[in-house]
């Protein structure tokens, strides 16, 4: 899924595990997300991971970005998630 896109909000970096490798950790963030031209009615979090979260995007940045959609299962419970495969500020 690709588009422009408003950060309506940015949070704090934190420390998460690695899915790569589960003996390391790397940076992250989640990011608040809202489709330029309302495409998408509403906002959606995705998040920013290792190098991504040293970029200078704040919040009100107008962003293109390349997103992958998938979800995941924990406890007989699915979950939607957003990766940001690419991302960058215009």
């Amino acid at each position: 899924m690709n588009g422009i896109y408003v950060v309506t909000k940015r949070e704090p970096v934190t420390e998460v595990r690695s899915q790569k490798n589960p003996n390391s950790t790397m940076p992250a963030c989640n990011i608040i997300l809202r489709s330029a031209d309302n495409s998408y009615g509403d906002s959606f979090v995705a998040r920013l991971c290792g190098d991504q979260t040293r970029l200078p995007i704040q919040e009100n940045d107008l962003v293109v970005a390349s997103l992958s959609l998938f979800c995941t299962e924990k406890e007989g419970k699915y979950y939607q998630n957003v990766r940001i495969n690419a991302i960058r500020k215009l």
